[in-house]
């Protein structure tokens, strides 16, 4: 029975300078834990991520980053988060520099890059070059938000048409300069117009921007909405199924 029980203590010894010696080795050399992503490369710095959950008529309920919020057209959240403006099936937002639609449910994340711009990851599309997606109304057209010279517009797409338009109207209003431009004549629904052929140096359409674009300044109020013609579609790669239109660079 005596060498029974001296057996118990010299085990009960072993287990315990064992565990003194784990825990030594722990302290002296520390687990090393594998960094995400890979040591020396940076994770994208992306901008808050923007879904949408419900939208009407220039309003719109979305989450940012977790956060629930109902938002008017034209106003901008804390977040830097802008609702341009919305339908029954879709928003336009502006994240940071980046202008983006969205259908409800869908997900929008920009990633900024080195230069401060930013490019948009959405659930839509899966490209990684710049792509927008655009939705048809009710009776079938495709508008699109765009900006001159820093100025917002509302474009009407419009495949028909050679060149980008805008009645004088507009262009006054746009502070675009075409008084200098090239005399010429047009068709319009009202008959033949005289025109104003001009270059603008850039434009804007969705956050995809081309420069030397050619436009046609119809002086009077035609068109009542500015259209996006084959100057600016043409440059693009441009593919329509059904009430869904994708732009995207070539």
């Amino acid at each position: 029975m005596a060498l029974h029980t001296s057996l118990d203590l010299g085990q009960l010894f072993l287990v315990f300078r064992g565990l003194i010696l784990a825990i030594i080795l722990i302290l002296t050399y520390p687990p090393v834990l594998s960094a995400d992503p890979a040591e020396g490369e940076a994770e994208a710095d992306r901008g808050p991520q923007v879904q949408l959950v419900m939208t009407g008529t220039n309003r719109a309920i979305v989450v940012v980053e977790g956060k629930r919020l109902v938002m008017s057209a034209g106003k901008k959240d804390a977040s830097g988060v802008e609702l341009l403006e919305a339908d029954s099936e879709r928003a336009i937002l502006k994240i940071g520099d980046e202008t983006i639609t969205l259908r409800t449910g869908e997900v929008a994340a920009p990633i900024l890059e080195d230069d401060g711009s930013s490019s948009s990851q959405n659930i839509a599309t899966s490209d990684t070059s710049k792509k927008v997606t655009l939705w048809a109304d009710e009776i079938g057209f495709f508008y699109a938000r765009g900006e001159v010279g820093g100025r917002s517009a509302r474009f009407l797409v419009d495949t028909g048409a050679n060149t980008v338009t805008f009645s004088s109207r507009q262009a006054d209003a746009l502070d675009i300069k075409y008084q200098d431009g090239r005399d010429g004549f047009a068709s319009t629904a009202s008959g033949i117009a005289p025109i104003k052929s001009i270059v603008l140096n850039r434009l804007t359409v969705e956050g995809i921007s081309l420069r030397n674009i050619a436009a046609n300044i119809v002086l009077g109020d035609f068109p009542e909405t500015p259209l996006l013609g084959g100057s600016f579609l043409n440059k693009l790669n441009m593919q329509r199924s059904g009430k869904k239109m994708e732009l995207s660079r070539y």
